[in-house]
């Protein structure tokens, strides 16, 4: 009960006021319907805005001193917000409410638009913010629920992405069954045009006439060089088939991303065996004999038997991804992301030695007897023994990334993400010759006797060159030997590319300038060399 003697505030009068014309309005709504039209037009009125309060809380707060509402709603609670207590509510609440719910049920839909538009305008922000936490749940729809299947998956033919149509197979039961539609994918490979080969290729190895090759399709493939046709399709790894390597004439070897390294028998285009360990991806392997070694992200070599399809030791002990990989039938070297070389035991398991100087990724590797090359994301390359587990040289190669290196008893050749290819002494560790003019970048360098191959980006264009450490047979025999030719004569060992030759005719003046070209420094420095202009030392292949 309230104090007689109190004078009410300008909110509890409005509210009773509003309280006894709700009850006359609503009961009246149900005698006179005249009166209930000339009731509605005096007191309808719309929902105020949500983000701003009411005048009528606004003027009582500011009577009881209290502070000011928010001018916005509260953020809408997360999974874990609490639901509101009702456990404060008096005994005859129920009773009323019972009331109030039966009342709104028998309402028609203007009598309870009206019913809602005066209760909403005596809410505060506070009180509209949990309106509408309620309301917005119950105003979201499914339209894969109502809308029919021929609709739906109208509407799902125009996402042209298939990481979106995946994730939407998520959502729902529904919508999984909507996505299981062939259709559906069909139309989305032709629409990418999937159906022709024209992804990335990784990997391939030639043997004979033969070419396996292996990329980002998940296919290994089997081709003949004679007739450039297609003899198989390999299918049966699930990711991309990151590297390749063959057994022998009738055996494959493959690692993926799908953490796997499958046998295959590339006559029969049948797989013998799936290699099951690493738990990431398969980045390099190797294989000698009968065993097959992998290194993978997951940090771990593994060491396989080929003919029991069995895992005969974990390589543990690296710290990041493993890039490279090299095998000898003796040690396992590795390379990785945490700038270690490792050498391991194929047989123990055991880590015979760690090889510490690259400061970033080592992801090239070449074994020679007892000595190892490694190249770098750091640009270096370096040349180890591996009789005292030590360096020997430690060649500033390149300006970015070591991204092909191979090397003989003589010489070492490097290619860059610089776009440069080098040529160094083995044994001096000095830069004999840039093979190449400068480019964007060089993907690949092969050598071998003495013909090398470049695969570069020059000009936006990748570019394959194939080059000769030998001179033509007409200009070896048709001049005097040089001095470059006397030393050879004397020293076999010297390779041929750490001679510098002047092929040019000679003038009729220019002797002079003959016999002082002859009588230069045959050994050039890393300051003295420079890119190759002209058929000096190397030559185009017709």
């Amino acid at each position: 009960m309230s104090d007689p003697g109190r004078t009410l505030s300008f909110a509890e009068r409005r509210g009773s006021t509003l309280s006894e014309e709700l009850i006359l309005d609503t009961s009246a709504s149900m005698s006179d319907p005249r009166l209930a039209k000339m009731t509605q037009s005096r007191h309808v009125r719309g929902p105020p805005t949500p983000s701003m309060s009411t005048p009528a809380a606004d003027f009582d707060q500011q009577l009881v001193g209290s502070p000011p509402p928010p001018p916005t709603p509260a953020a809408s609670p997360g999974p874990s917000h609490c639901q509101p207590d009702w456990s404060g509510a008096a005994d005859d609440e129920d009773f009323f409410l019972a009331k109030v719910r039966q009342h709104f049920k028998n309402c028609s839909g203007p009598q309870r638009t009206r019913i809602l538009a005066d209760l909403l305008n005596l809410c505060t922000s506070p009180q509209l913010s949990f309106v509408h936490q309620h309301v917005s749940p119950l105003l979201k729809k499914d339209p894969f629920t109502s809308l029919p299947d021929e609709l739906c998956l109208r509407i799902l033919s125009f996402i042209d992405d298939p990481k979106v149509l995946a994730r939407a197979s998520q959502v729902s039961p529904r919508w999984r069954d909507l996505l299981s539609d062939d259709m559906t994918w069909k139309n989305l490979c032709l629409k990418h045009d999937y159906r022709r080969h024209v992804m990335g290729v990784w990997a391939m190895v030639p043997w004979g006439d033969t070419l396996v090759s292996g990329g980002c399709d998940r296919d290994v493939r089997v081709w003949d060089l004679r007739t450039g046709h297609c003899l198989h399709t390999l299918r049966g790894h699930t990711s991309t088939v990151r590297c390749l390597k063959m057994a022998d004439e009738n055996t494959a070897i493959s690692g993926s991303r799908d953490t796997t390294l499958r046998i295959w028998d590339i006559r029969s285009g049948l797989c013998r065996n799936v290699l099951v360990g690493h738990q990431s991806s398969v980045r390099c392997l190797e294989i000698h004999g009968d065993i097959v070694v992998s290194g993978s992200y997951d940090t771990f070599a593994r060491v396989w038997s080929i003919s029991e399809g069995r895992c005969l030791q974990t390589l543990q002990g690296h710290f990041s991804q493993i890039y490279a990989i090299a095998f000898d039938g003796k040690r396992v070297v590795t390379g990785s992301l945490d700038t270690n070389v490792r050498i391991w035991d194929p047989f123990t398991g055991e880590c015979l030695a760690i090889l510490q100087g690259h400061t970033s990724l080592v992801g090239q590797l070449q074994m020679r007897g007892d000595t190892l090359v490694t190249g770098g994301s750091d640009g270096s390359v370096r040349v180890w023994s591996l009789e005292k587990m030590c360096p020997i040289h430690r060649l500033a190669a390149h300006d970015n990334s070591v991204t092909s290196l191979q090397f003989d008893d003589t010489r070492i050749v490097s290619g860059g993400s610089d776009g440069r290819v080098k040529i160094w002494d083995l044994k001096t560790g000095l830069l004999v010759r840039e093979l190449i003019a400068q480019g964007e970048a060089v993907w690949r360098v092969a050598f071998e006797a003495e013909k090398c191959v470049a695969l570069a980006l020059r000009q936006g264009r990748t570019v394959m060159e194939v080059w000769t450490f030998t001179p033509p047979d007409e200009v070896i025999f048709d001049r005097p030997p040089t001095i470059q030719q006397r030393v050879l004569e004397d020293d076999p060992s010297r390779p041929l590319s750490a001679m510098v030759v002047d092929y040019t005719e000679p003038s009729s003046s220019g002797s002079s300038s003959q016999a002082a070209n002859q009588d230069q420094d045959i050994d050039m420095t890393e300051a003295e060399a420079g890119p190759s202009t002209g058929n000096k030392t190397f030559f185009h292949e017709d």
